[in-house]
């Protein structure tokens, strides 16, 4: 299965843990698509991290019994991780509780172990620690050392992972450098890359943290968790800025999965076909495969696909977050209008720029994008081609908003459906605000006194508003802004740039 031999998913964000049964569905999934390795380690079970000291119940081992069972039968390796938050490691105490606990699961056949310490201060917090070990990392040497030696006591183990406190740099720290002299070879280190959530990983980068580790590395890959700040992006576009040759240097990866566990099978399924074939991976026709497989009908994944292309706001594509098929769309209508109203204001920062082209996105429609966007303003059109013209982008938004519909109503995959259900309900409000913004332009066109202008405008404003109190990402402010620019320009088509301002029913309170 290509050149890594470690490929795994790890439950291992901040948030809302996954369900039992959710756990189940992914461990099938993984099985289905050469993924050997699931590691449970969910920042927010608290007996996991914050209240490790506590044992788990006879009933939750249980579950973790079910999850080994479940996973060996797959050919995946069930790995527990544990995470001891504020361990006072001179603790006798406290290690014999840490020993207690890791041997209840070995008990149930669990065979692989991760250790985490990610996320945590890199000093003692308590003074006993520093005066024996004198370094967080002679610490971590002595623990990771003492936990293998005890569970091969207790008759072996497959893996042991062990993700440090410095986990992502130029790899070249003192800390790292003792981890890797003092760690038993046995020991797999975990690694993110350059930065916590790495856009690339590179060959050469893989192979300096091999040598200060005096191990491959094996890389813990932040894509495509959501947690934190991240948790209003859906992160469902494909993997991409991974080296071809890193398996080269890398013992394999460990990708880090959403909070949304139906969600992050679209991009995992494009993980495992680079893992399986990194030097053939081409991210846009493995995100097609992925769509379909995922969502099971073929309808289903264009609209998916769709408000991915509108949602695509990742560290993987930083910089490209508005490089949607809708900006390009929305950049050429201005251009053939003859320019935005001045008074709507500049452009926003990371729309696409004039000769850029469209990308090039299989899974919407054979041949979507390629398209560039020619440079400059063309010379102001006639009505009725500006009437045309609104009427090509209404007919992009009730696309649009069918793609919407489609994810709200009447999915094959129901789990998938409940996950995406906020960002599919932002883009709804984002269509019918442009299609209310876009219907006034029309009407302004075609006759400045329409009675009915006046209460077009407030209801786009309304719509507006009240999509923003959705804070799911979908387009940033690209509809937004296009929205009000389509109501500055029906001002100026109804009375010029300084026309009347509709004000019937604004501020009439009680």
């Amino acid at each position: 299965m290509g050149p890594f031999e470690i490929r795994g998913v790890i439950e291992g964000f901040y948030g809302r843990p996954w369900s039992h049964a959710e756990r189940e569905r992914m461990i099938d999934f993984l099985g289905r698509h050469g993924y050997n390795l699931y590691v449970y380690a969910p920042k927010n079970d608290p007996i996991h991290r914050n209240r490790w000291l506590e044992p788990y119940l006879p009933e939750e081992l249980a579950r973790f019994a079910s999850l080994e069972r479940r996973c060996r039968a797959r050919g995946i390796l069930f790995v527990f991780g544990l995470s001891p938050l504020k361990l006072h490691y001179s603790d006798e105490g406290e290690m014999a509780a840490l020993f207690a606990k890791l041997e209840s699961v070995y008990r149930l056949g669990v065979r692989g172990f991760m250790l985490l310490v990610d996320d945590m201060p890199d000093k003692f917090h308590y003074p006993d620690d520093e005066a024996r070990f004198g370094s967080v990392a002679e610490a971590h040497v002595w623990l990771n050392n003492a936990v293998l030696a005890r569970l091969q006591e207790w008759g072996g183990i497959e893996r042991y992972l062990f993700v440090p406190t410095e986990y992502c740099g130029e790899g070249r720290s003192a800390y790292l450098a003792r981890l890797g002299e003092g760690l038993r070879p046995e020991v797999c280190v975990m690694w993110t890359g350059p930065e916590v959530c790495s856009p690339r990983l590179t060959t050469a980068d893989a192979r300096v943290i091999s040598e200060t580790l005096r191990r491959p590395v094996l890389y813990w890959d932040n894509y495509p968790v959501n947690d934190g700040e991240m948790r209003w992006r859906p992160h469902l576009r494909p993997i991409r800025g991974r080296d071809a040759d890193l398996g080269t240097a890398a013992l394999g990866i460990v990708a880090n999965a959403s909070l949304q566990p139906e969600a992050s099978k679209i991009p995992l399924h494009t993980y495992a076909q680079y893992m399986a074939d990194p030097v053939g991976y081409e991210p846009e026709s493995a995100w097609q495969k992925a769509l379909l497989d995922v969502c099971g009908d073929e309808a289903d994944a264009r609209a998916v696909a769709a408000l991915a292309d509108l949602a695509r706001w990742s560290h993987l594509e930083r910089g490209r977050q508005l490089h949607n098929q809708l900006a390009f769309k929305l950049s050429e209508f201005w251009r053939r209008w003859g320019g935005a109203p001045a008074v709507a204001g500049p452009d926003l920062e990371g729309v696409p720029a004039p000769g850029e082209e469209a990308p090039a996105i299989a899974a919407l429609a054979p041949g979507a994008g390629r398209t560039p966007i020619p440079g400059g303003a063309s010379a102001p059109p006639g009505a009725a081609e500006r009437l045309a013209l609104t009427g090509d982008l209404l007919a992009e938004f009730a696309r649009l908003h069918a793609a919407a519909d489609r994810v709200l109503h009447s999915m094959v995959n129901p789990w998938l459906q409940a996950e995406l259900r906020p960002w599919a309900e932002k883009l709804a409000g984002w269509c019918d605000t442009a299609a209310l913004a876009l219907t006034a332009l029309r009407t302004a066109l075609q006759d400045p006194a329409d009675p009915r202008l006046p209460a077009l405008r407030r209801d786009a404003v309304d719509r507006l508003w009240a999509t923003r109190e959705n804070f799911h990402w979908v387009a940033g402010d690209l509809i937004d802004q296009f929205a009000r620019r389509c109501l500055w320009a029906a001002q100026e088509a109804a009375g010029g740039a300084g026309g009347q301002i509709p004000t019937e029913g604004v501020g009439a309170g009680a």
